[in-house]
């Protein structure tokens, strides 16, 4: 047996080719909705990476303020 006899033998005879081209718009839909849902993952993996380097940022220029509030303390 086929592959081709295979799948028309799992389908209704008298139109396979409506039910190969419905699976073949399923597959499309289902690309391009994974296609969307892996470009917002990456634009929310970029925006985390963007958040962290600002926050090391941040907590760098604390650090320098509160030892420069220390030099200050002990310089008077």
């Amino acid at each position: 047996m086929s592959f081709s006899d295979y799948c028309s033998a799992r389908v209704s005879p008298s139109k396979p080719e409506d039910h190969y081209r419905a699976v073949c718009r399923a597959l499309v839909t289902e690309t391009l909705e994974l296609r969307t849902f892996l470009q917002r993952v990456c634009q929310g993996e970029a925006e985390v990476l963007r958040l962290k380097a600002q926050a090391e940022t941040t907590g760098k220029e604390l650090e320098k303020i509160h030892f420069n509030d220390w030099l200050g303390g002990k310089e008077r």
